[in-house]
């Protein structure tokens, strides 16, 4: 399995180790979806209800993988986020500074490929948020981006322009007042 090591990863995050285990079941599980409906839809089940005491550890992390450069490993973690996060708009909401704060870490992080996804995020957390929810944020973030829009790797200097415009388009918006 080509995302072991993401996996791996995400677990640990979590403080959770043994949680890798699974979520390698429920990757399979959701890749499995159009052959064998009912038992993936068993499996995942049974998965969800166990990894769901550690969503909160797993939702940053998770979130930024569904972004990954790497199509095979974005696919497996968007089939993965589908099957443990049914709403995901509200689930982000809530865990709104656990996203962001990752993020932010992965602005900087020594990884290209961590880098490009986290700005990918950020330009799609961004969307539609308030001035509260940003305001803690709004300095540091743009200090961060502006060090990504320099990076040395082309398509991370392209992914910060992405988040750069959401950003600024939030940011065009919050000063308008209507919105704030």
């Amino acid at each position: 399995m080509a995302t072991f090591q993401e996996l791996s990863d995400i677990a640990n995050n979590a403080g959770q180790p043994e949680l890798v285990y699974k979520l390698m079941e429920l990757s399979t599980t959701s890749a499995m979806w159009n052959t064998r409906k009912g038992v993936a839809f068993a499996l995942a089940g049974q998965s969800r209800a166990k990894l769901e005491a550690h969503l909160s550890e797993l939702l940053p992390t998770l979130y930024r993988y569904t972004f990954d450069p790497n199509p095979r490993i974005s696919q497996a973690m968007k089939q993965v986020w589908s099957a443990l996060v049914p709403d995901p708009k509200r689930s982000i909401s809530a865990h709104l500074p656990a996203v962001l704060d990752h993020l932010m870490d992965g602005i900087t992080s020594r990884e290209w490929r961590a880098r490009e996804a986290s700005c990918f995020a950020l330009a799609d957390v961004l969307s539609g948020r308030t001035y509260d929810e940003l305001t803690k944020y709004l300095t540091d973030m743009h200090k961060r981006l502006m060090r990504a829009v320099d990076d040395i790797k082309e398509s991370v200097r392209k992914a910060a322009m992405g988040a750069w415009r959401a950003l600024s388009s939030v940011i065009n918006r919050l000063s308008d007042g209507a919105l704030a």
